[in-house]
């Protein structure tokens, strides 16, 4: 994920704007030289939920006045660390999810039964990123009910990211939550 080219006359999703306002990231907690699709998320994101493992990463990314929190443990049903990041997008914030790729596919697994079971529409966009053989950056843009097959297609060697697109108008809000102290809550 060093770096996103244009795959088919198609851009990259802008992290910045609604069009992927849910982001899961594989993170190794090794990572020191973060690629650029990744450093953008984490300091354009309203929040930052990650694996504890994955404290010195977000540490050395998160800019001033960002806001991280560690997830919550994971073995429980349903997982709260996903719940969280689905209830805090669908409340029109955008959330990156950070996670150790020893629990990634854990992580993906729960993360689209949630979907599934929110009943979003098979046709909500989803972008896959993975690391390419030439060293570059490969996107798969996708919609939801292909997710599974293009993830097992994708073979992610060196790191995976997805962005959901649209969640907010899926989900029919319309409404935007509004932050003018800079205080969460």
């Amino acid at each position: 994920m060093r770096h996103v080219p244009p795959v088919a006359g198609t851009t990259p999703p802008d992290i910045y704007d609604d069009t992927a306002a849910l982001w899961l990231f594989e993170v190794s907690p090794q990572d020191g030289d973060l690629p650029p699709l990744l450093r953008r998320a984490i300091t354009s994101a309203n929040i930052v939920i990650y694996d504890r493992a994955l404290a010195p990463v977000v540490a050395a990314a998160l800019p001033l006045g960002g806001y991280a929190e560690p997830a919550a443990p994971n073995g429980m049903v349903p997982d709260p660390a996903i719940e969280r990041c689905l209830g805090l997008a669908l409340d029109g914030w955008s959330v990156v999810r950070l996670v150790d790729p020893d629990t990634a596919g854990a992580q993906r697994a729960k993360l689209s039964a949630r979907l599934a079971a929110r009943n979003f529409p098979d046709d909500l966009p989803v972008w896959l990123f993975t690391d390419a053989q030439n060293g570059g950056c490969r996107q798969i843009p996708t919609r939801l009910a292909r997710l599974d097959s293009e993830l097992t297609a994708a073979d992610p060697r060196g790191g995976l990211a997805i962005g959901f697109g649209g969640l907010v108008t899926a989900a029919g809000r319309g409404l935007r939550a509004a932050m003018s102290n800079g205080l969460a809550g």
